[in-house]
């Protein structure tokens, strides 16, 4: 989070996430780990997913998410978000046809659901 930005990023505690992919989102330590390896994330990518995931289930627009990662008075392309979180889904491991912790609300914005997870990787037999 910048300094002196308004809106704080972190929260109360957060979700062990266990089903078929494990990941821990740790906001003291302000690092995730995915089935017991820490993800490298950037703290842009950090500060998205910390946002996300303090509201489970809640949908922030972009601007809401903007303001909250890099304060009311940055200017700056929105798109640099779906930047953003296209990074973060790659590093947790989630594509189009793996549905992860990160849903796209069309038309209004993303949220963290940990309802959801990634499928687990299969191989064919």
């Amino acid at each position: 989070m910048v300094e002196g930005s308004p809106v704080p990023v972190a929260g109360g505690g957060r979700w062990p996430l266990s089903r078929g992919t494990v990941a821990v989102v740790d906001p003291v330590a302000r690092e995730v780990q995915l089935d017991g390896g820490v993800v490298e994330l950037t703290r842009i990518e950090y500060d998205i997913l910390d946002v996300l995931s303090a509201s489970p289930r809640r949908t922030f627009s972009r601007e809401e998410l903007m303001d909250a990662v890099w304060g009311s008075d940055w200017v700056g392309d929105d798109h640099v978000i779906s930047v953003h979180l296209g990074n973060l889904r790659r590093k947790l491991r989630e594509s189009a046809d793996r549905q992860g912790y990160i849903r796209t609300v069309r038309g209004f914005g993303y949220r963290f659901d940990p309802a959801t997870s990634p499928a687990p990787e299969t191989t064919g037999a």
